[in-house]
């Protein structure tokens, strides 16, 4: 051995090591964005309970927005939302979760627009017809955003953006007691 020579480290560990830096600034990154966008939404500590609540469907029969006993997905969304569009399909993963799932159109002019948004992104969860109260009420500032309540109508999870079917599974499971 020459004495300039050094202790090489294999270019795969470095290369490693640079993905696990990248991957954590990454990570970081995405929950810096996902707590700003969640600053103003409802508490999810289980502080807040959502008062019982009858809307319209789709279908012009009236529906409760959760029920007692049983958890309760909420997706709230615009039918012009580009991002409510790509991430409307995610639903159908927690059909077969232990918990009710409802969409819950805000911002439409008329209910034709919301008809057409549901038939173009083949929606198989009950859609219920919101208003400006019901917005307020749930803090909606952007979409989608949703809400998941307990089975005592508390809010114990929420969040604003896109999601995926993993995302909306993780957060039912945190979210329980």
């Amino acid at each position: 051995m020459s004495e300039n020579s050094e202790t090489v480290v294999p270019k795969t560990r470095w290369q490693r090591l640079k993905w696990l830096r990248e991957g954590l600034l990454w990570s970081a990154l995405l929950f810096a964005i996902m707590a700003w966008q969640g600053r103003d939404l409802l508490p999810d500590d289980g502080t807040v309970t959502v008062p019982h609540r009858v809307l319209p469907s789709l279908q012009g029969a009236l529906m409760p927005l959760h029920q007692s006993g049983q958890r309760t997905l909420v997706y709230f969304f615009a039918p012009w939302c580009q991002v409510c569009a790509v991430s409307i399909g995610s639903l159908e993963s927690m059909t077969d979760e232990d918990i009710r799932v409802v969409a819950v159109a805000l911002d439409f002019q008329a209910i034709d627009e919301v008809q057409r948004f549901v038939r173009r992104h083949e929606v198989q969860v009950p859609v219920l017809l919101g208003d400006t109260a019901l917005r307020q009420q749930f803090a909606v500032k952007g979409y989608p955003t949703y809400y998941i309540i307990d089975g005592q109508g508390k809010v114990v999870a929420g969040t604003m953006g896109y999601s995926t079917g993993w995302g909306m599974q993780l957060r039912n499971y945190l979210s329980r007691d």
